[in-house]
């Protein structure tokens, strides 16, 4: 396990967490190769055809007129983790207050930055259960002048093995969330500078 704990603290390393996680090297380079002159991703490269092997863990919101976010693809696993496909439901009424919170975060930051992020996060629950999840968000537009959609993906870095529902029978007792945005950097390996943005607490009240 690559979080070092002090207490609720953790540091996330980002050479083991994310560029050591196949999935998310594979979404960074298919975003690296196919993005346009804007640094976005054409809405017509997520298709499954191109991202088959993450089908299951990926989420594609879609920005509504009202300015809030719709969840137009939810994965088989992510589906299964939640168990329920919450596929149409609008970000702001999602009832999982601290996933909800986070991919909030991410999806703002993704439109204000018009640019990737990556999100480590840590859930932890009254039952001495926990999730440690790294999650990657991406840019997309059906227009290549605003982002019109982001497309997220997380994956699992470890959990405990009788944790199989994120909100049943019990929701998690708190969680800490480290987000950063990924600036371009041709010059060096990788090409992605991992700049710090906030931390997402939360605690239910």
């Amino acid at each position: 396990m690559d979080f070092s704990h002090s207490g609720d603290v953790f540091e996330p390393s980002i050479d083991s967490e994310f560029f050591g996680n196949a999935d998310q090297k594979f979404m960074l380079g298919f975003f690296e190769e196919n993005r346009g002159a804007n640094g976005f991703l054409p809405k017509t490269m997520v298709d499954p055809f191109h991202l088959k092997s993450i089908l299951p863990c990926l989420l594609l919101l879609e920005r509504t007129p009202e300015d809030d976010w719709r969840f137009t693809v939810v994965g088989t696993a992510i589906a299964q983790m939640y168990d329920k496909d919450f596929t149409g439901n609008l970000l702001s009424a999602l009832p999982y207050p601290a996933c909800q919170k986070v991919y909030e975060r991410m999806v703002h930051t993704i439109a204000d930055q018009r640019r990737p992020t990556a999100c480590f996060g840590m859930l932890r629950y009254p039952t001495r259960d926990f999730l440690h999840t790294v999650k990657s968000g991406y840019p997309v537009s059906t227009n290549g002048e605003s982002v019109t959609h982001c497309l997220l993906l997380l994956s699992v870095v470890d959990k405990t093995d009788s944790l199989l529902n994120l909100y049943s029978p019990h929701g998690p007792a708190m969680g800490h969330d480290k987000l950063f945005v990924l600036d371009a950097n041709e010059n060096s390996q990788p090409n992605w500078n991992f700049r710090s943005a906030e931390e997402i607490l939360y605690h239910p009240a």
